[in-house]
């Protein structure tokens, strides 16, 4: 009698640890699956993000060259390419923005406080925007009266004609404004400041 209840007990044991194994399994099997639903969202997410960007990229794109176009064809008829020159450097400039903001969207997340790599700024963007605005501050600013600028040079005949130089230049400038951006991550024991000693005097 005593061998038959042992061996109920032995079978009750398995059965019990059999069914703790279960549940184990299936909890495991059901944040597996919750994690690749999240992976799924994220990544869900991302893709709408990303065609997001990409559908006002194009609408920016072809707004840009369209307006851009008609100035040229203005100035053609006017004599008078400046508008055109300025709205190049411009657009370019808004363009490289827009170009360096998805490599930048988890700085938004972040938190902690804007800061400006001033080096990267100055060395690179002071050029860029230099060379960008060429035309421009020559044009119209007292630079065009130094010698070098008073006549028709070589330099001027290649910005008008072929405004490549500006274009890229301005992309440039803009996605370099972007990513001189960062945000500084704030520890805890930055958020908490040091308590002071009580002055009694």
């Amino acid at each position: 009698m005593m061998n038959v209840v042992g061996k109920l007990r032995d079978s009750s044991g398995r059965y019990v640890k059999s069914a703790e194994k279960n549940k184990l399994s299936i909890i495991i099997r059901m944040l597996r699956e919750k994690g690749r639903g999240e992976g799924g969202m994220r990544k869900s997410r991302r893709f709408a993000q990303y065609l997001l960007f990409t559908i006002i990229f194009l609408v920016v794109l072809l707004w840009g060259a369209k307006y851009g176009v008609g100035l040229r064809i203005l100035g053609a008829k006017t004599y008078n390419q400046i508008p055109y020159l300025a709205f190049s450097s411009l657009f370019s400039i808004v363009f490289g923005i827009v170009l360096a903001i998805p490599h930048r969207i988890k700085e938004f997340s972040k938190i902690g406080k804007w800061t400006v790599d001033w080096v990267k700024l100055l060395a690179i963007g002071t050029p860029t925007i230099l060379l960008n605005l060429s035309v421009i501050l020559i044009i119209l600013t007292p630079i065009g009266k130094i010698k070098y600028f008073t006549y028709y040079n070589s330099f001027i005949e290649v910005m008008i004609t072929d405004n490549r130089v500006i274009t890229l230049s301005g992309i440039f400038f803009g996605y370099i404004l972007v990513s001189s951006l960062n945000k500084r991550v704030i520890n805890n024991s930055e958020l908490v400041e040091p308590s002071k000693p009580a002055d009694f005097t």
